[in-house]
């Protein structure tokens, strides 16, 4: 299951699902996007979900519309999500999870820290990891975490991407 892409087109023509081989004869409005099956096609065109429906792009830049000053709470900004999985950048400057509290997620989380500083500390671990610029972390869902620490100097900036445990059941 993929995206499909299409492309713009003004005549009557079969449309063939690419994964059962059936076609399915349409009149295709002028420069209504097309789109083919459940698969990647070679053509230029819209990128469509599963429903033919096509969907628009989303983009942006992980390194602006940063707090100037340190916010008296963690931010957290979801970029994208789907059922079943979320990205989000996350930006802590001087925050730390309160004493005695940890993360205990329901979803597996895939963690890079993309500028600034942190501590984190995994249960059972017996030394907290001290992260940097690069560095990136694999939580299993229901693995409890905690920060113990951020840059005070600067912003941290963290990409997130949350999965939930059953959506990579067969992979």
């Amino acid at each position: 299951m993929g995206v499909a892409r299409g492309r713009t087109a003004a005549t009557s023509r079969t449309i063939t699902d690419h994964v059962t081989g059936e076609g399915t004869p349409r009149q295709v409005l002028a420069f209504a996007p097309v789109c083919y099956g459940s698969r990647l096609d070679a053509t230029n065109g819209p990128v469509c979900n599963q429903k033919g429906t096509a969907m628009k792009p989303s983009a942006g830049n992980l390194f602006t519309n940063l707090p100037a000053q340190p916010p008296a709470d963690e931010l957290f900004e979801v970029l994208t999500q789907r059922p079943g999985w979320k990205i989000e950048r996350i930006t802590s400057w001087g925050h730390a999870t309160p004493q005695c509290e940890w993360f205990d997620q329901t979803t597996d989380e895939w963690v890079v820290l993309l500028a600034g500083a942190a501590r984190l500390r995994i249960e059972g671990e017996l030394v907290p990891r001290e992260l940097g610029a690069g560095d990136w972390v694999f939580l299993p869902a229901r693995l409890r975490h905690r920060v113990e620490w951020t840059d005070e100097t600067r912003p941290t900036i963290w990409l997130a991407f949350h999965i939930v445990p059953e959506a990579t059941k067969g992979l």
